[in-house]
């Protein structure tokens, strides 16, 4: 469990606000929140959220290049530096309760005045047989998370979105060929990512599929 700032918190009083969620927007709602001088505490299943296994981050205001795990411990020293409290934990269902919210979680619970739900989103899944059978011994949703395993080895990337292409370019850099599977026409990358694409020679990609 990743906790941040936890030591001296009671997590059996009701927080003024209880931000779900661990990506850019939940940490960003809980430091507008903590400047206001706000009683909170951030509860998510996984911090820094997608962006966190992002290889290269280049469209982040302010930031040029940055790595997601890079960015993920500016998001915690940030949050540091104002004291929120952060708990890695997943929330399977809310109540109302008189005057505040009561959240259950596997582990406990927690009360809030208010509530702030930035879940954001999880990896698709093709939904294809075999797909859950196989997961984490071949199938992947994280190429900065598995890539390695992959080493000198040939590998495929469903999908035509700039996530793929990102994903296929870090696979690149140690695979021994990656094609790329779209069912459209083109890629729908970004014009500099989908030029890189083009340009790597380990990169193939097989459209309409």
């Amino acid at each position: 469990m990743f906790n941040i700032d936890l030591e001296n918190i009671d997590l059996s009083k009701t927080f003024d606000l209880i931000v779900l969620g661990g990506g850019p927007t939940a940490i960003a709602c809980a430091i507008y929140a903590a400047r206001f001088a706000m009683d909170i505490l951030v509860i998510g299943k996984t911090f820094g959220g997608l962006i966190a296994t992002t290889h290269i981050v280049e469209n982040y205001p302010a930031i040029t290049s940055i790595s997601g795990q890079g960015l993920m411990d500016m998001f915690r020293e940030h949050m540091q530096s104002l004291n929120i409290p952060y708990i890695s934990d997943e929330i399977s269902s809310i109540e109302h309760a008189n005057d505040h919210f009561v959240l259950h979680s596997f582990f406990q619970n927690f009360k809030a005045l208010t509530i702030c739900i930035a879940t954001g989103s999880e990896r698709k899944k093709l939904g294809i047989p075999g797909e859950e059978e196989f997961v984490g011994k071949g199938v992947s949703y994280c190429a900065t998370c598995d890539g390695p395993f992959y080493k000198d080895k040939v590998v495929c990337v469903i999908g035509g979105s700039d996530s793929a292409a990102k994903e296929a370019l870090f696979l690149a850099q140690n695979t021994k060929k990656v094609y790329i599977i779209y069912r459209g026409e083109e890629i729908r990358a970004e014009p500099i990512n989908k030029k890189r694409v083009y340009e790597n020679e380990k990169i193939e990609i097989i459209y309409k599929t």
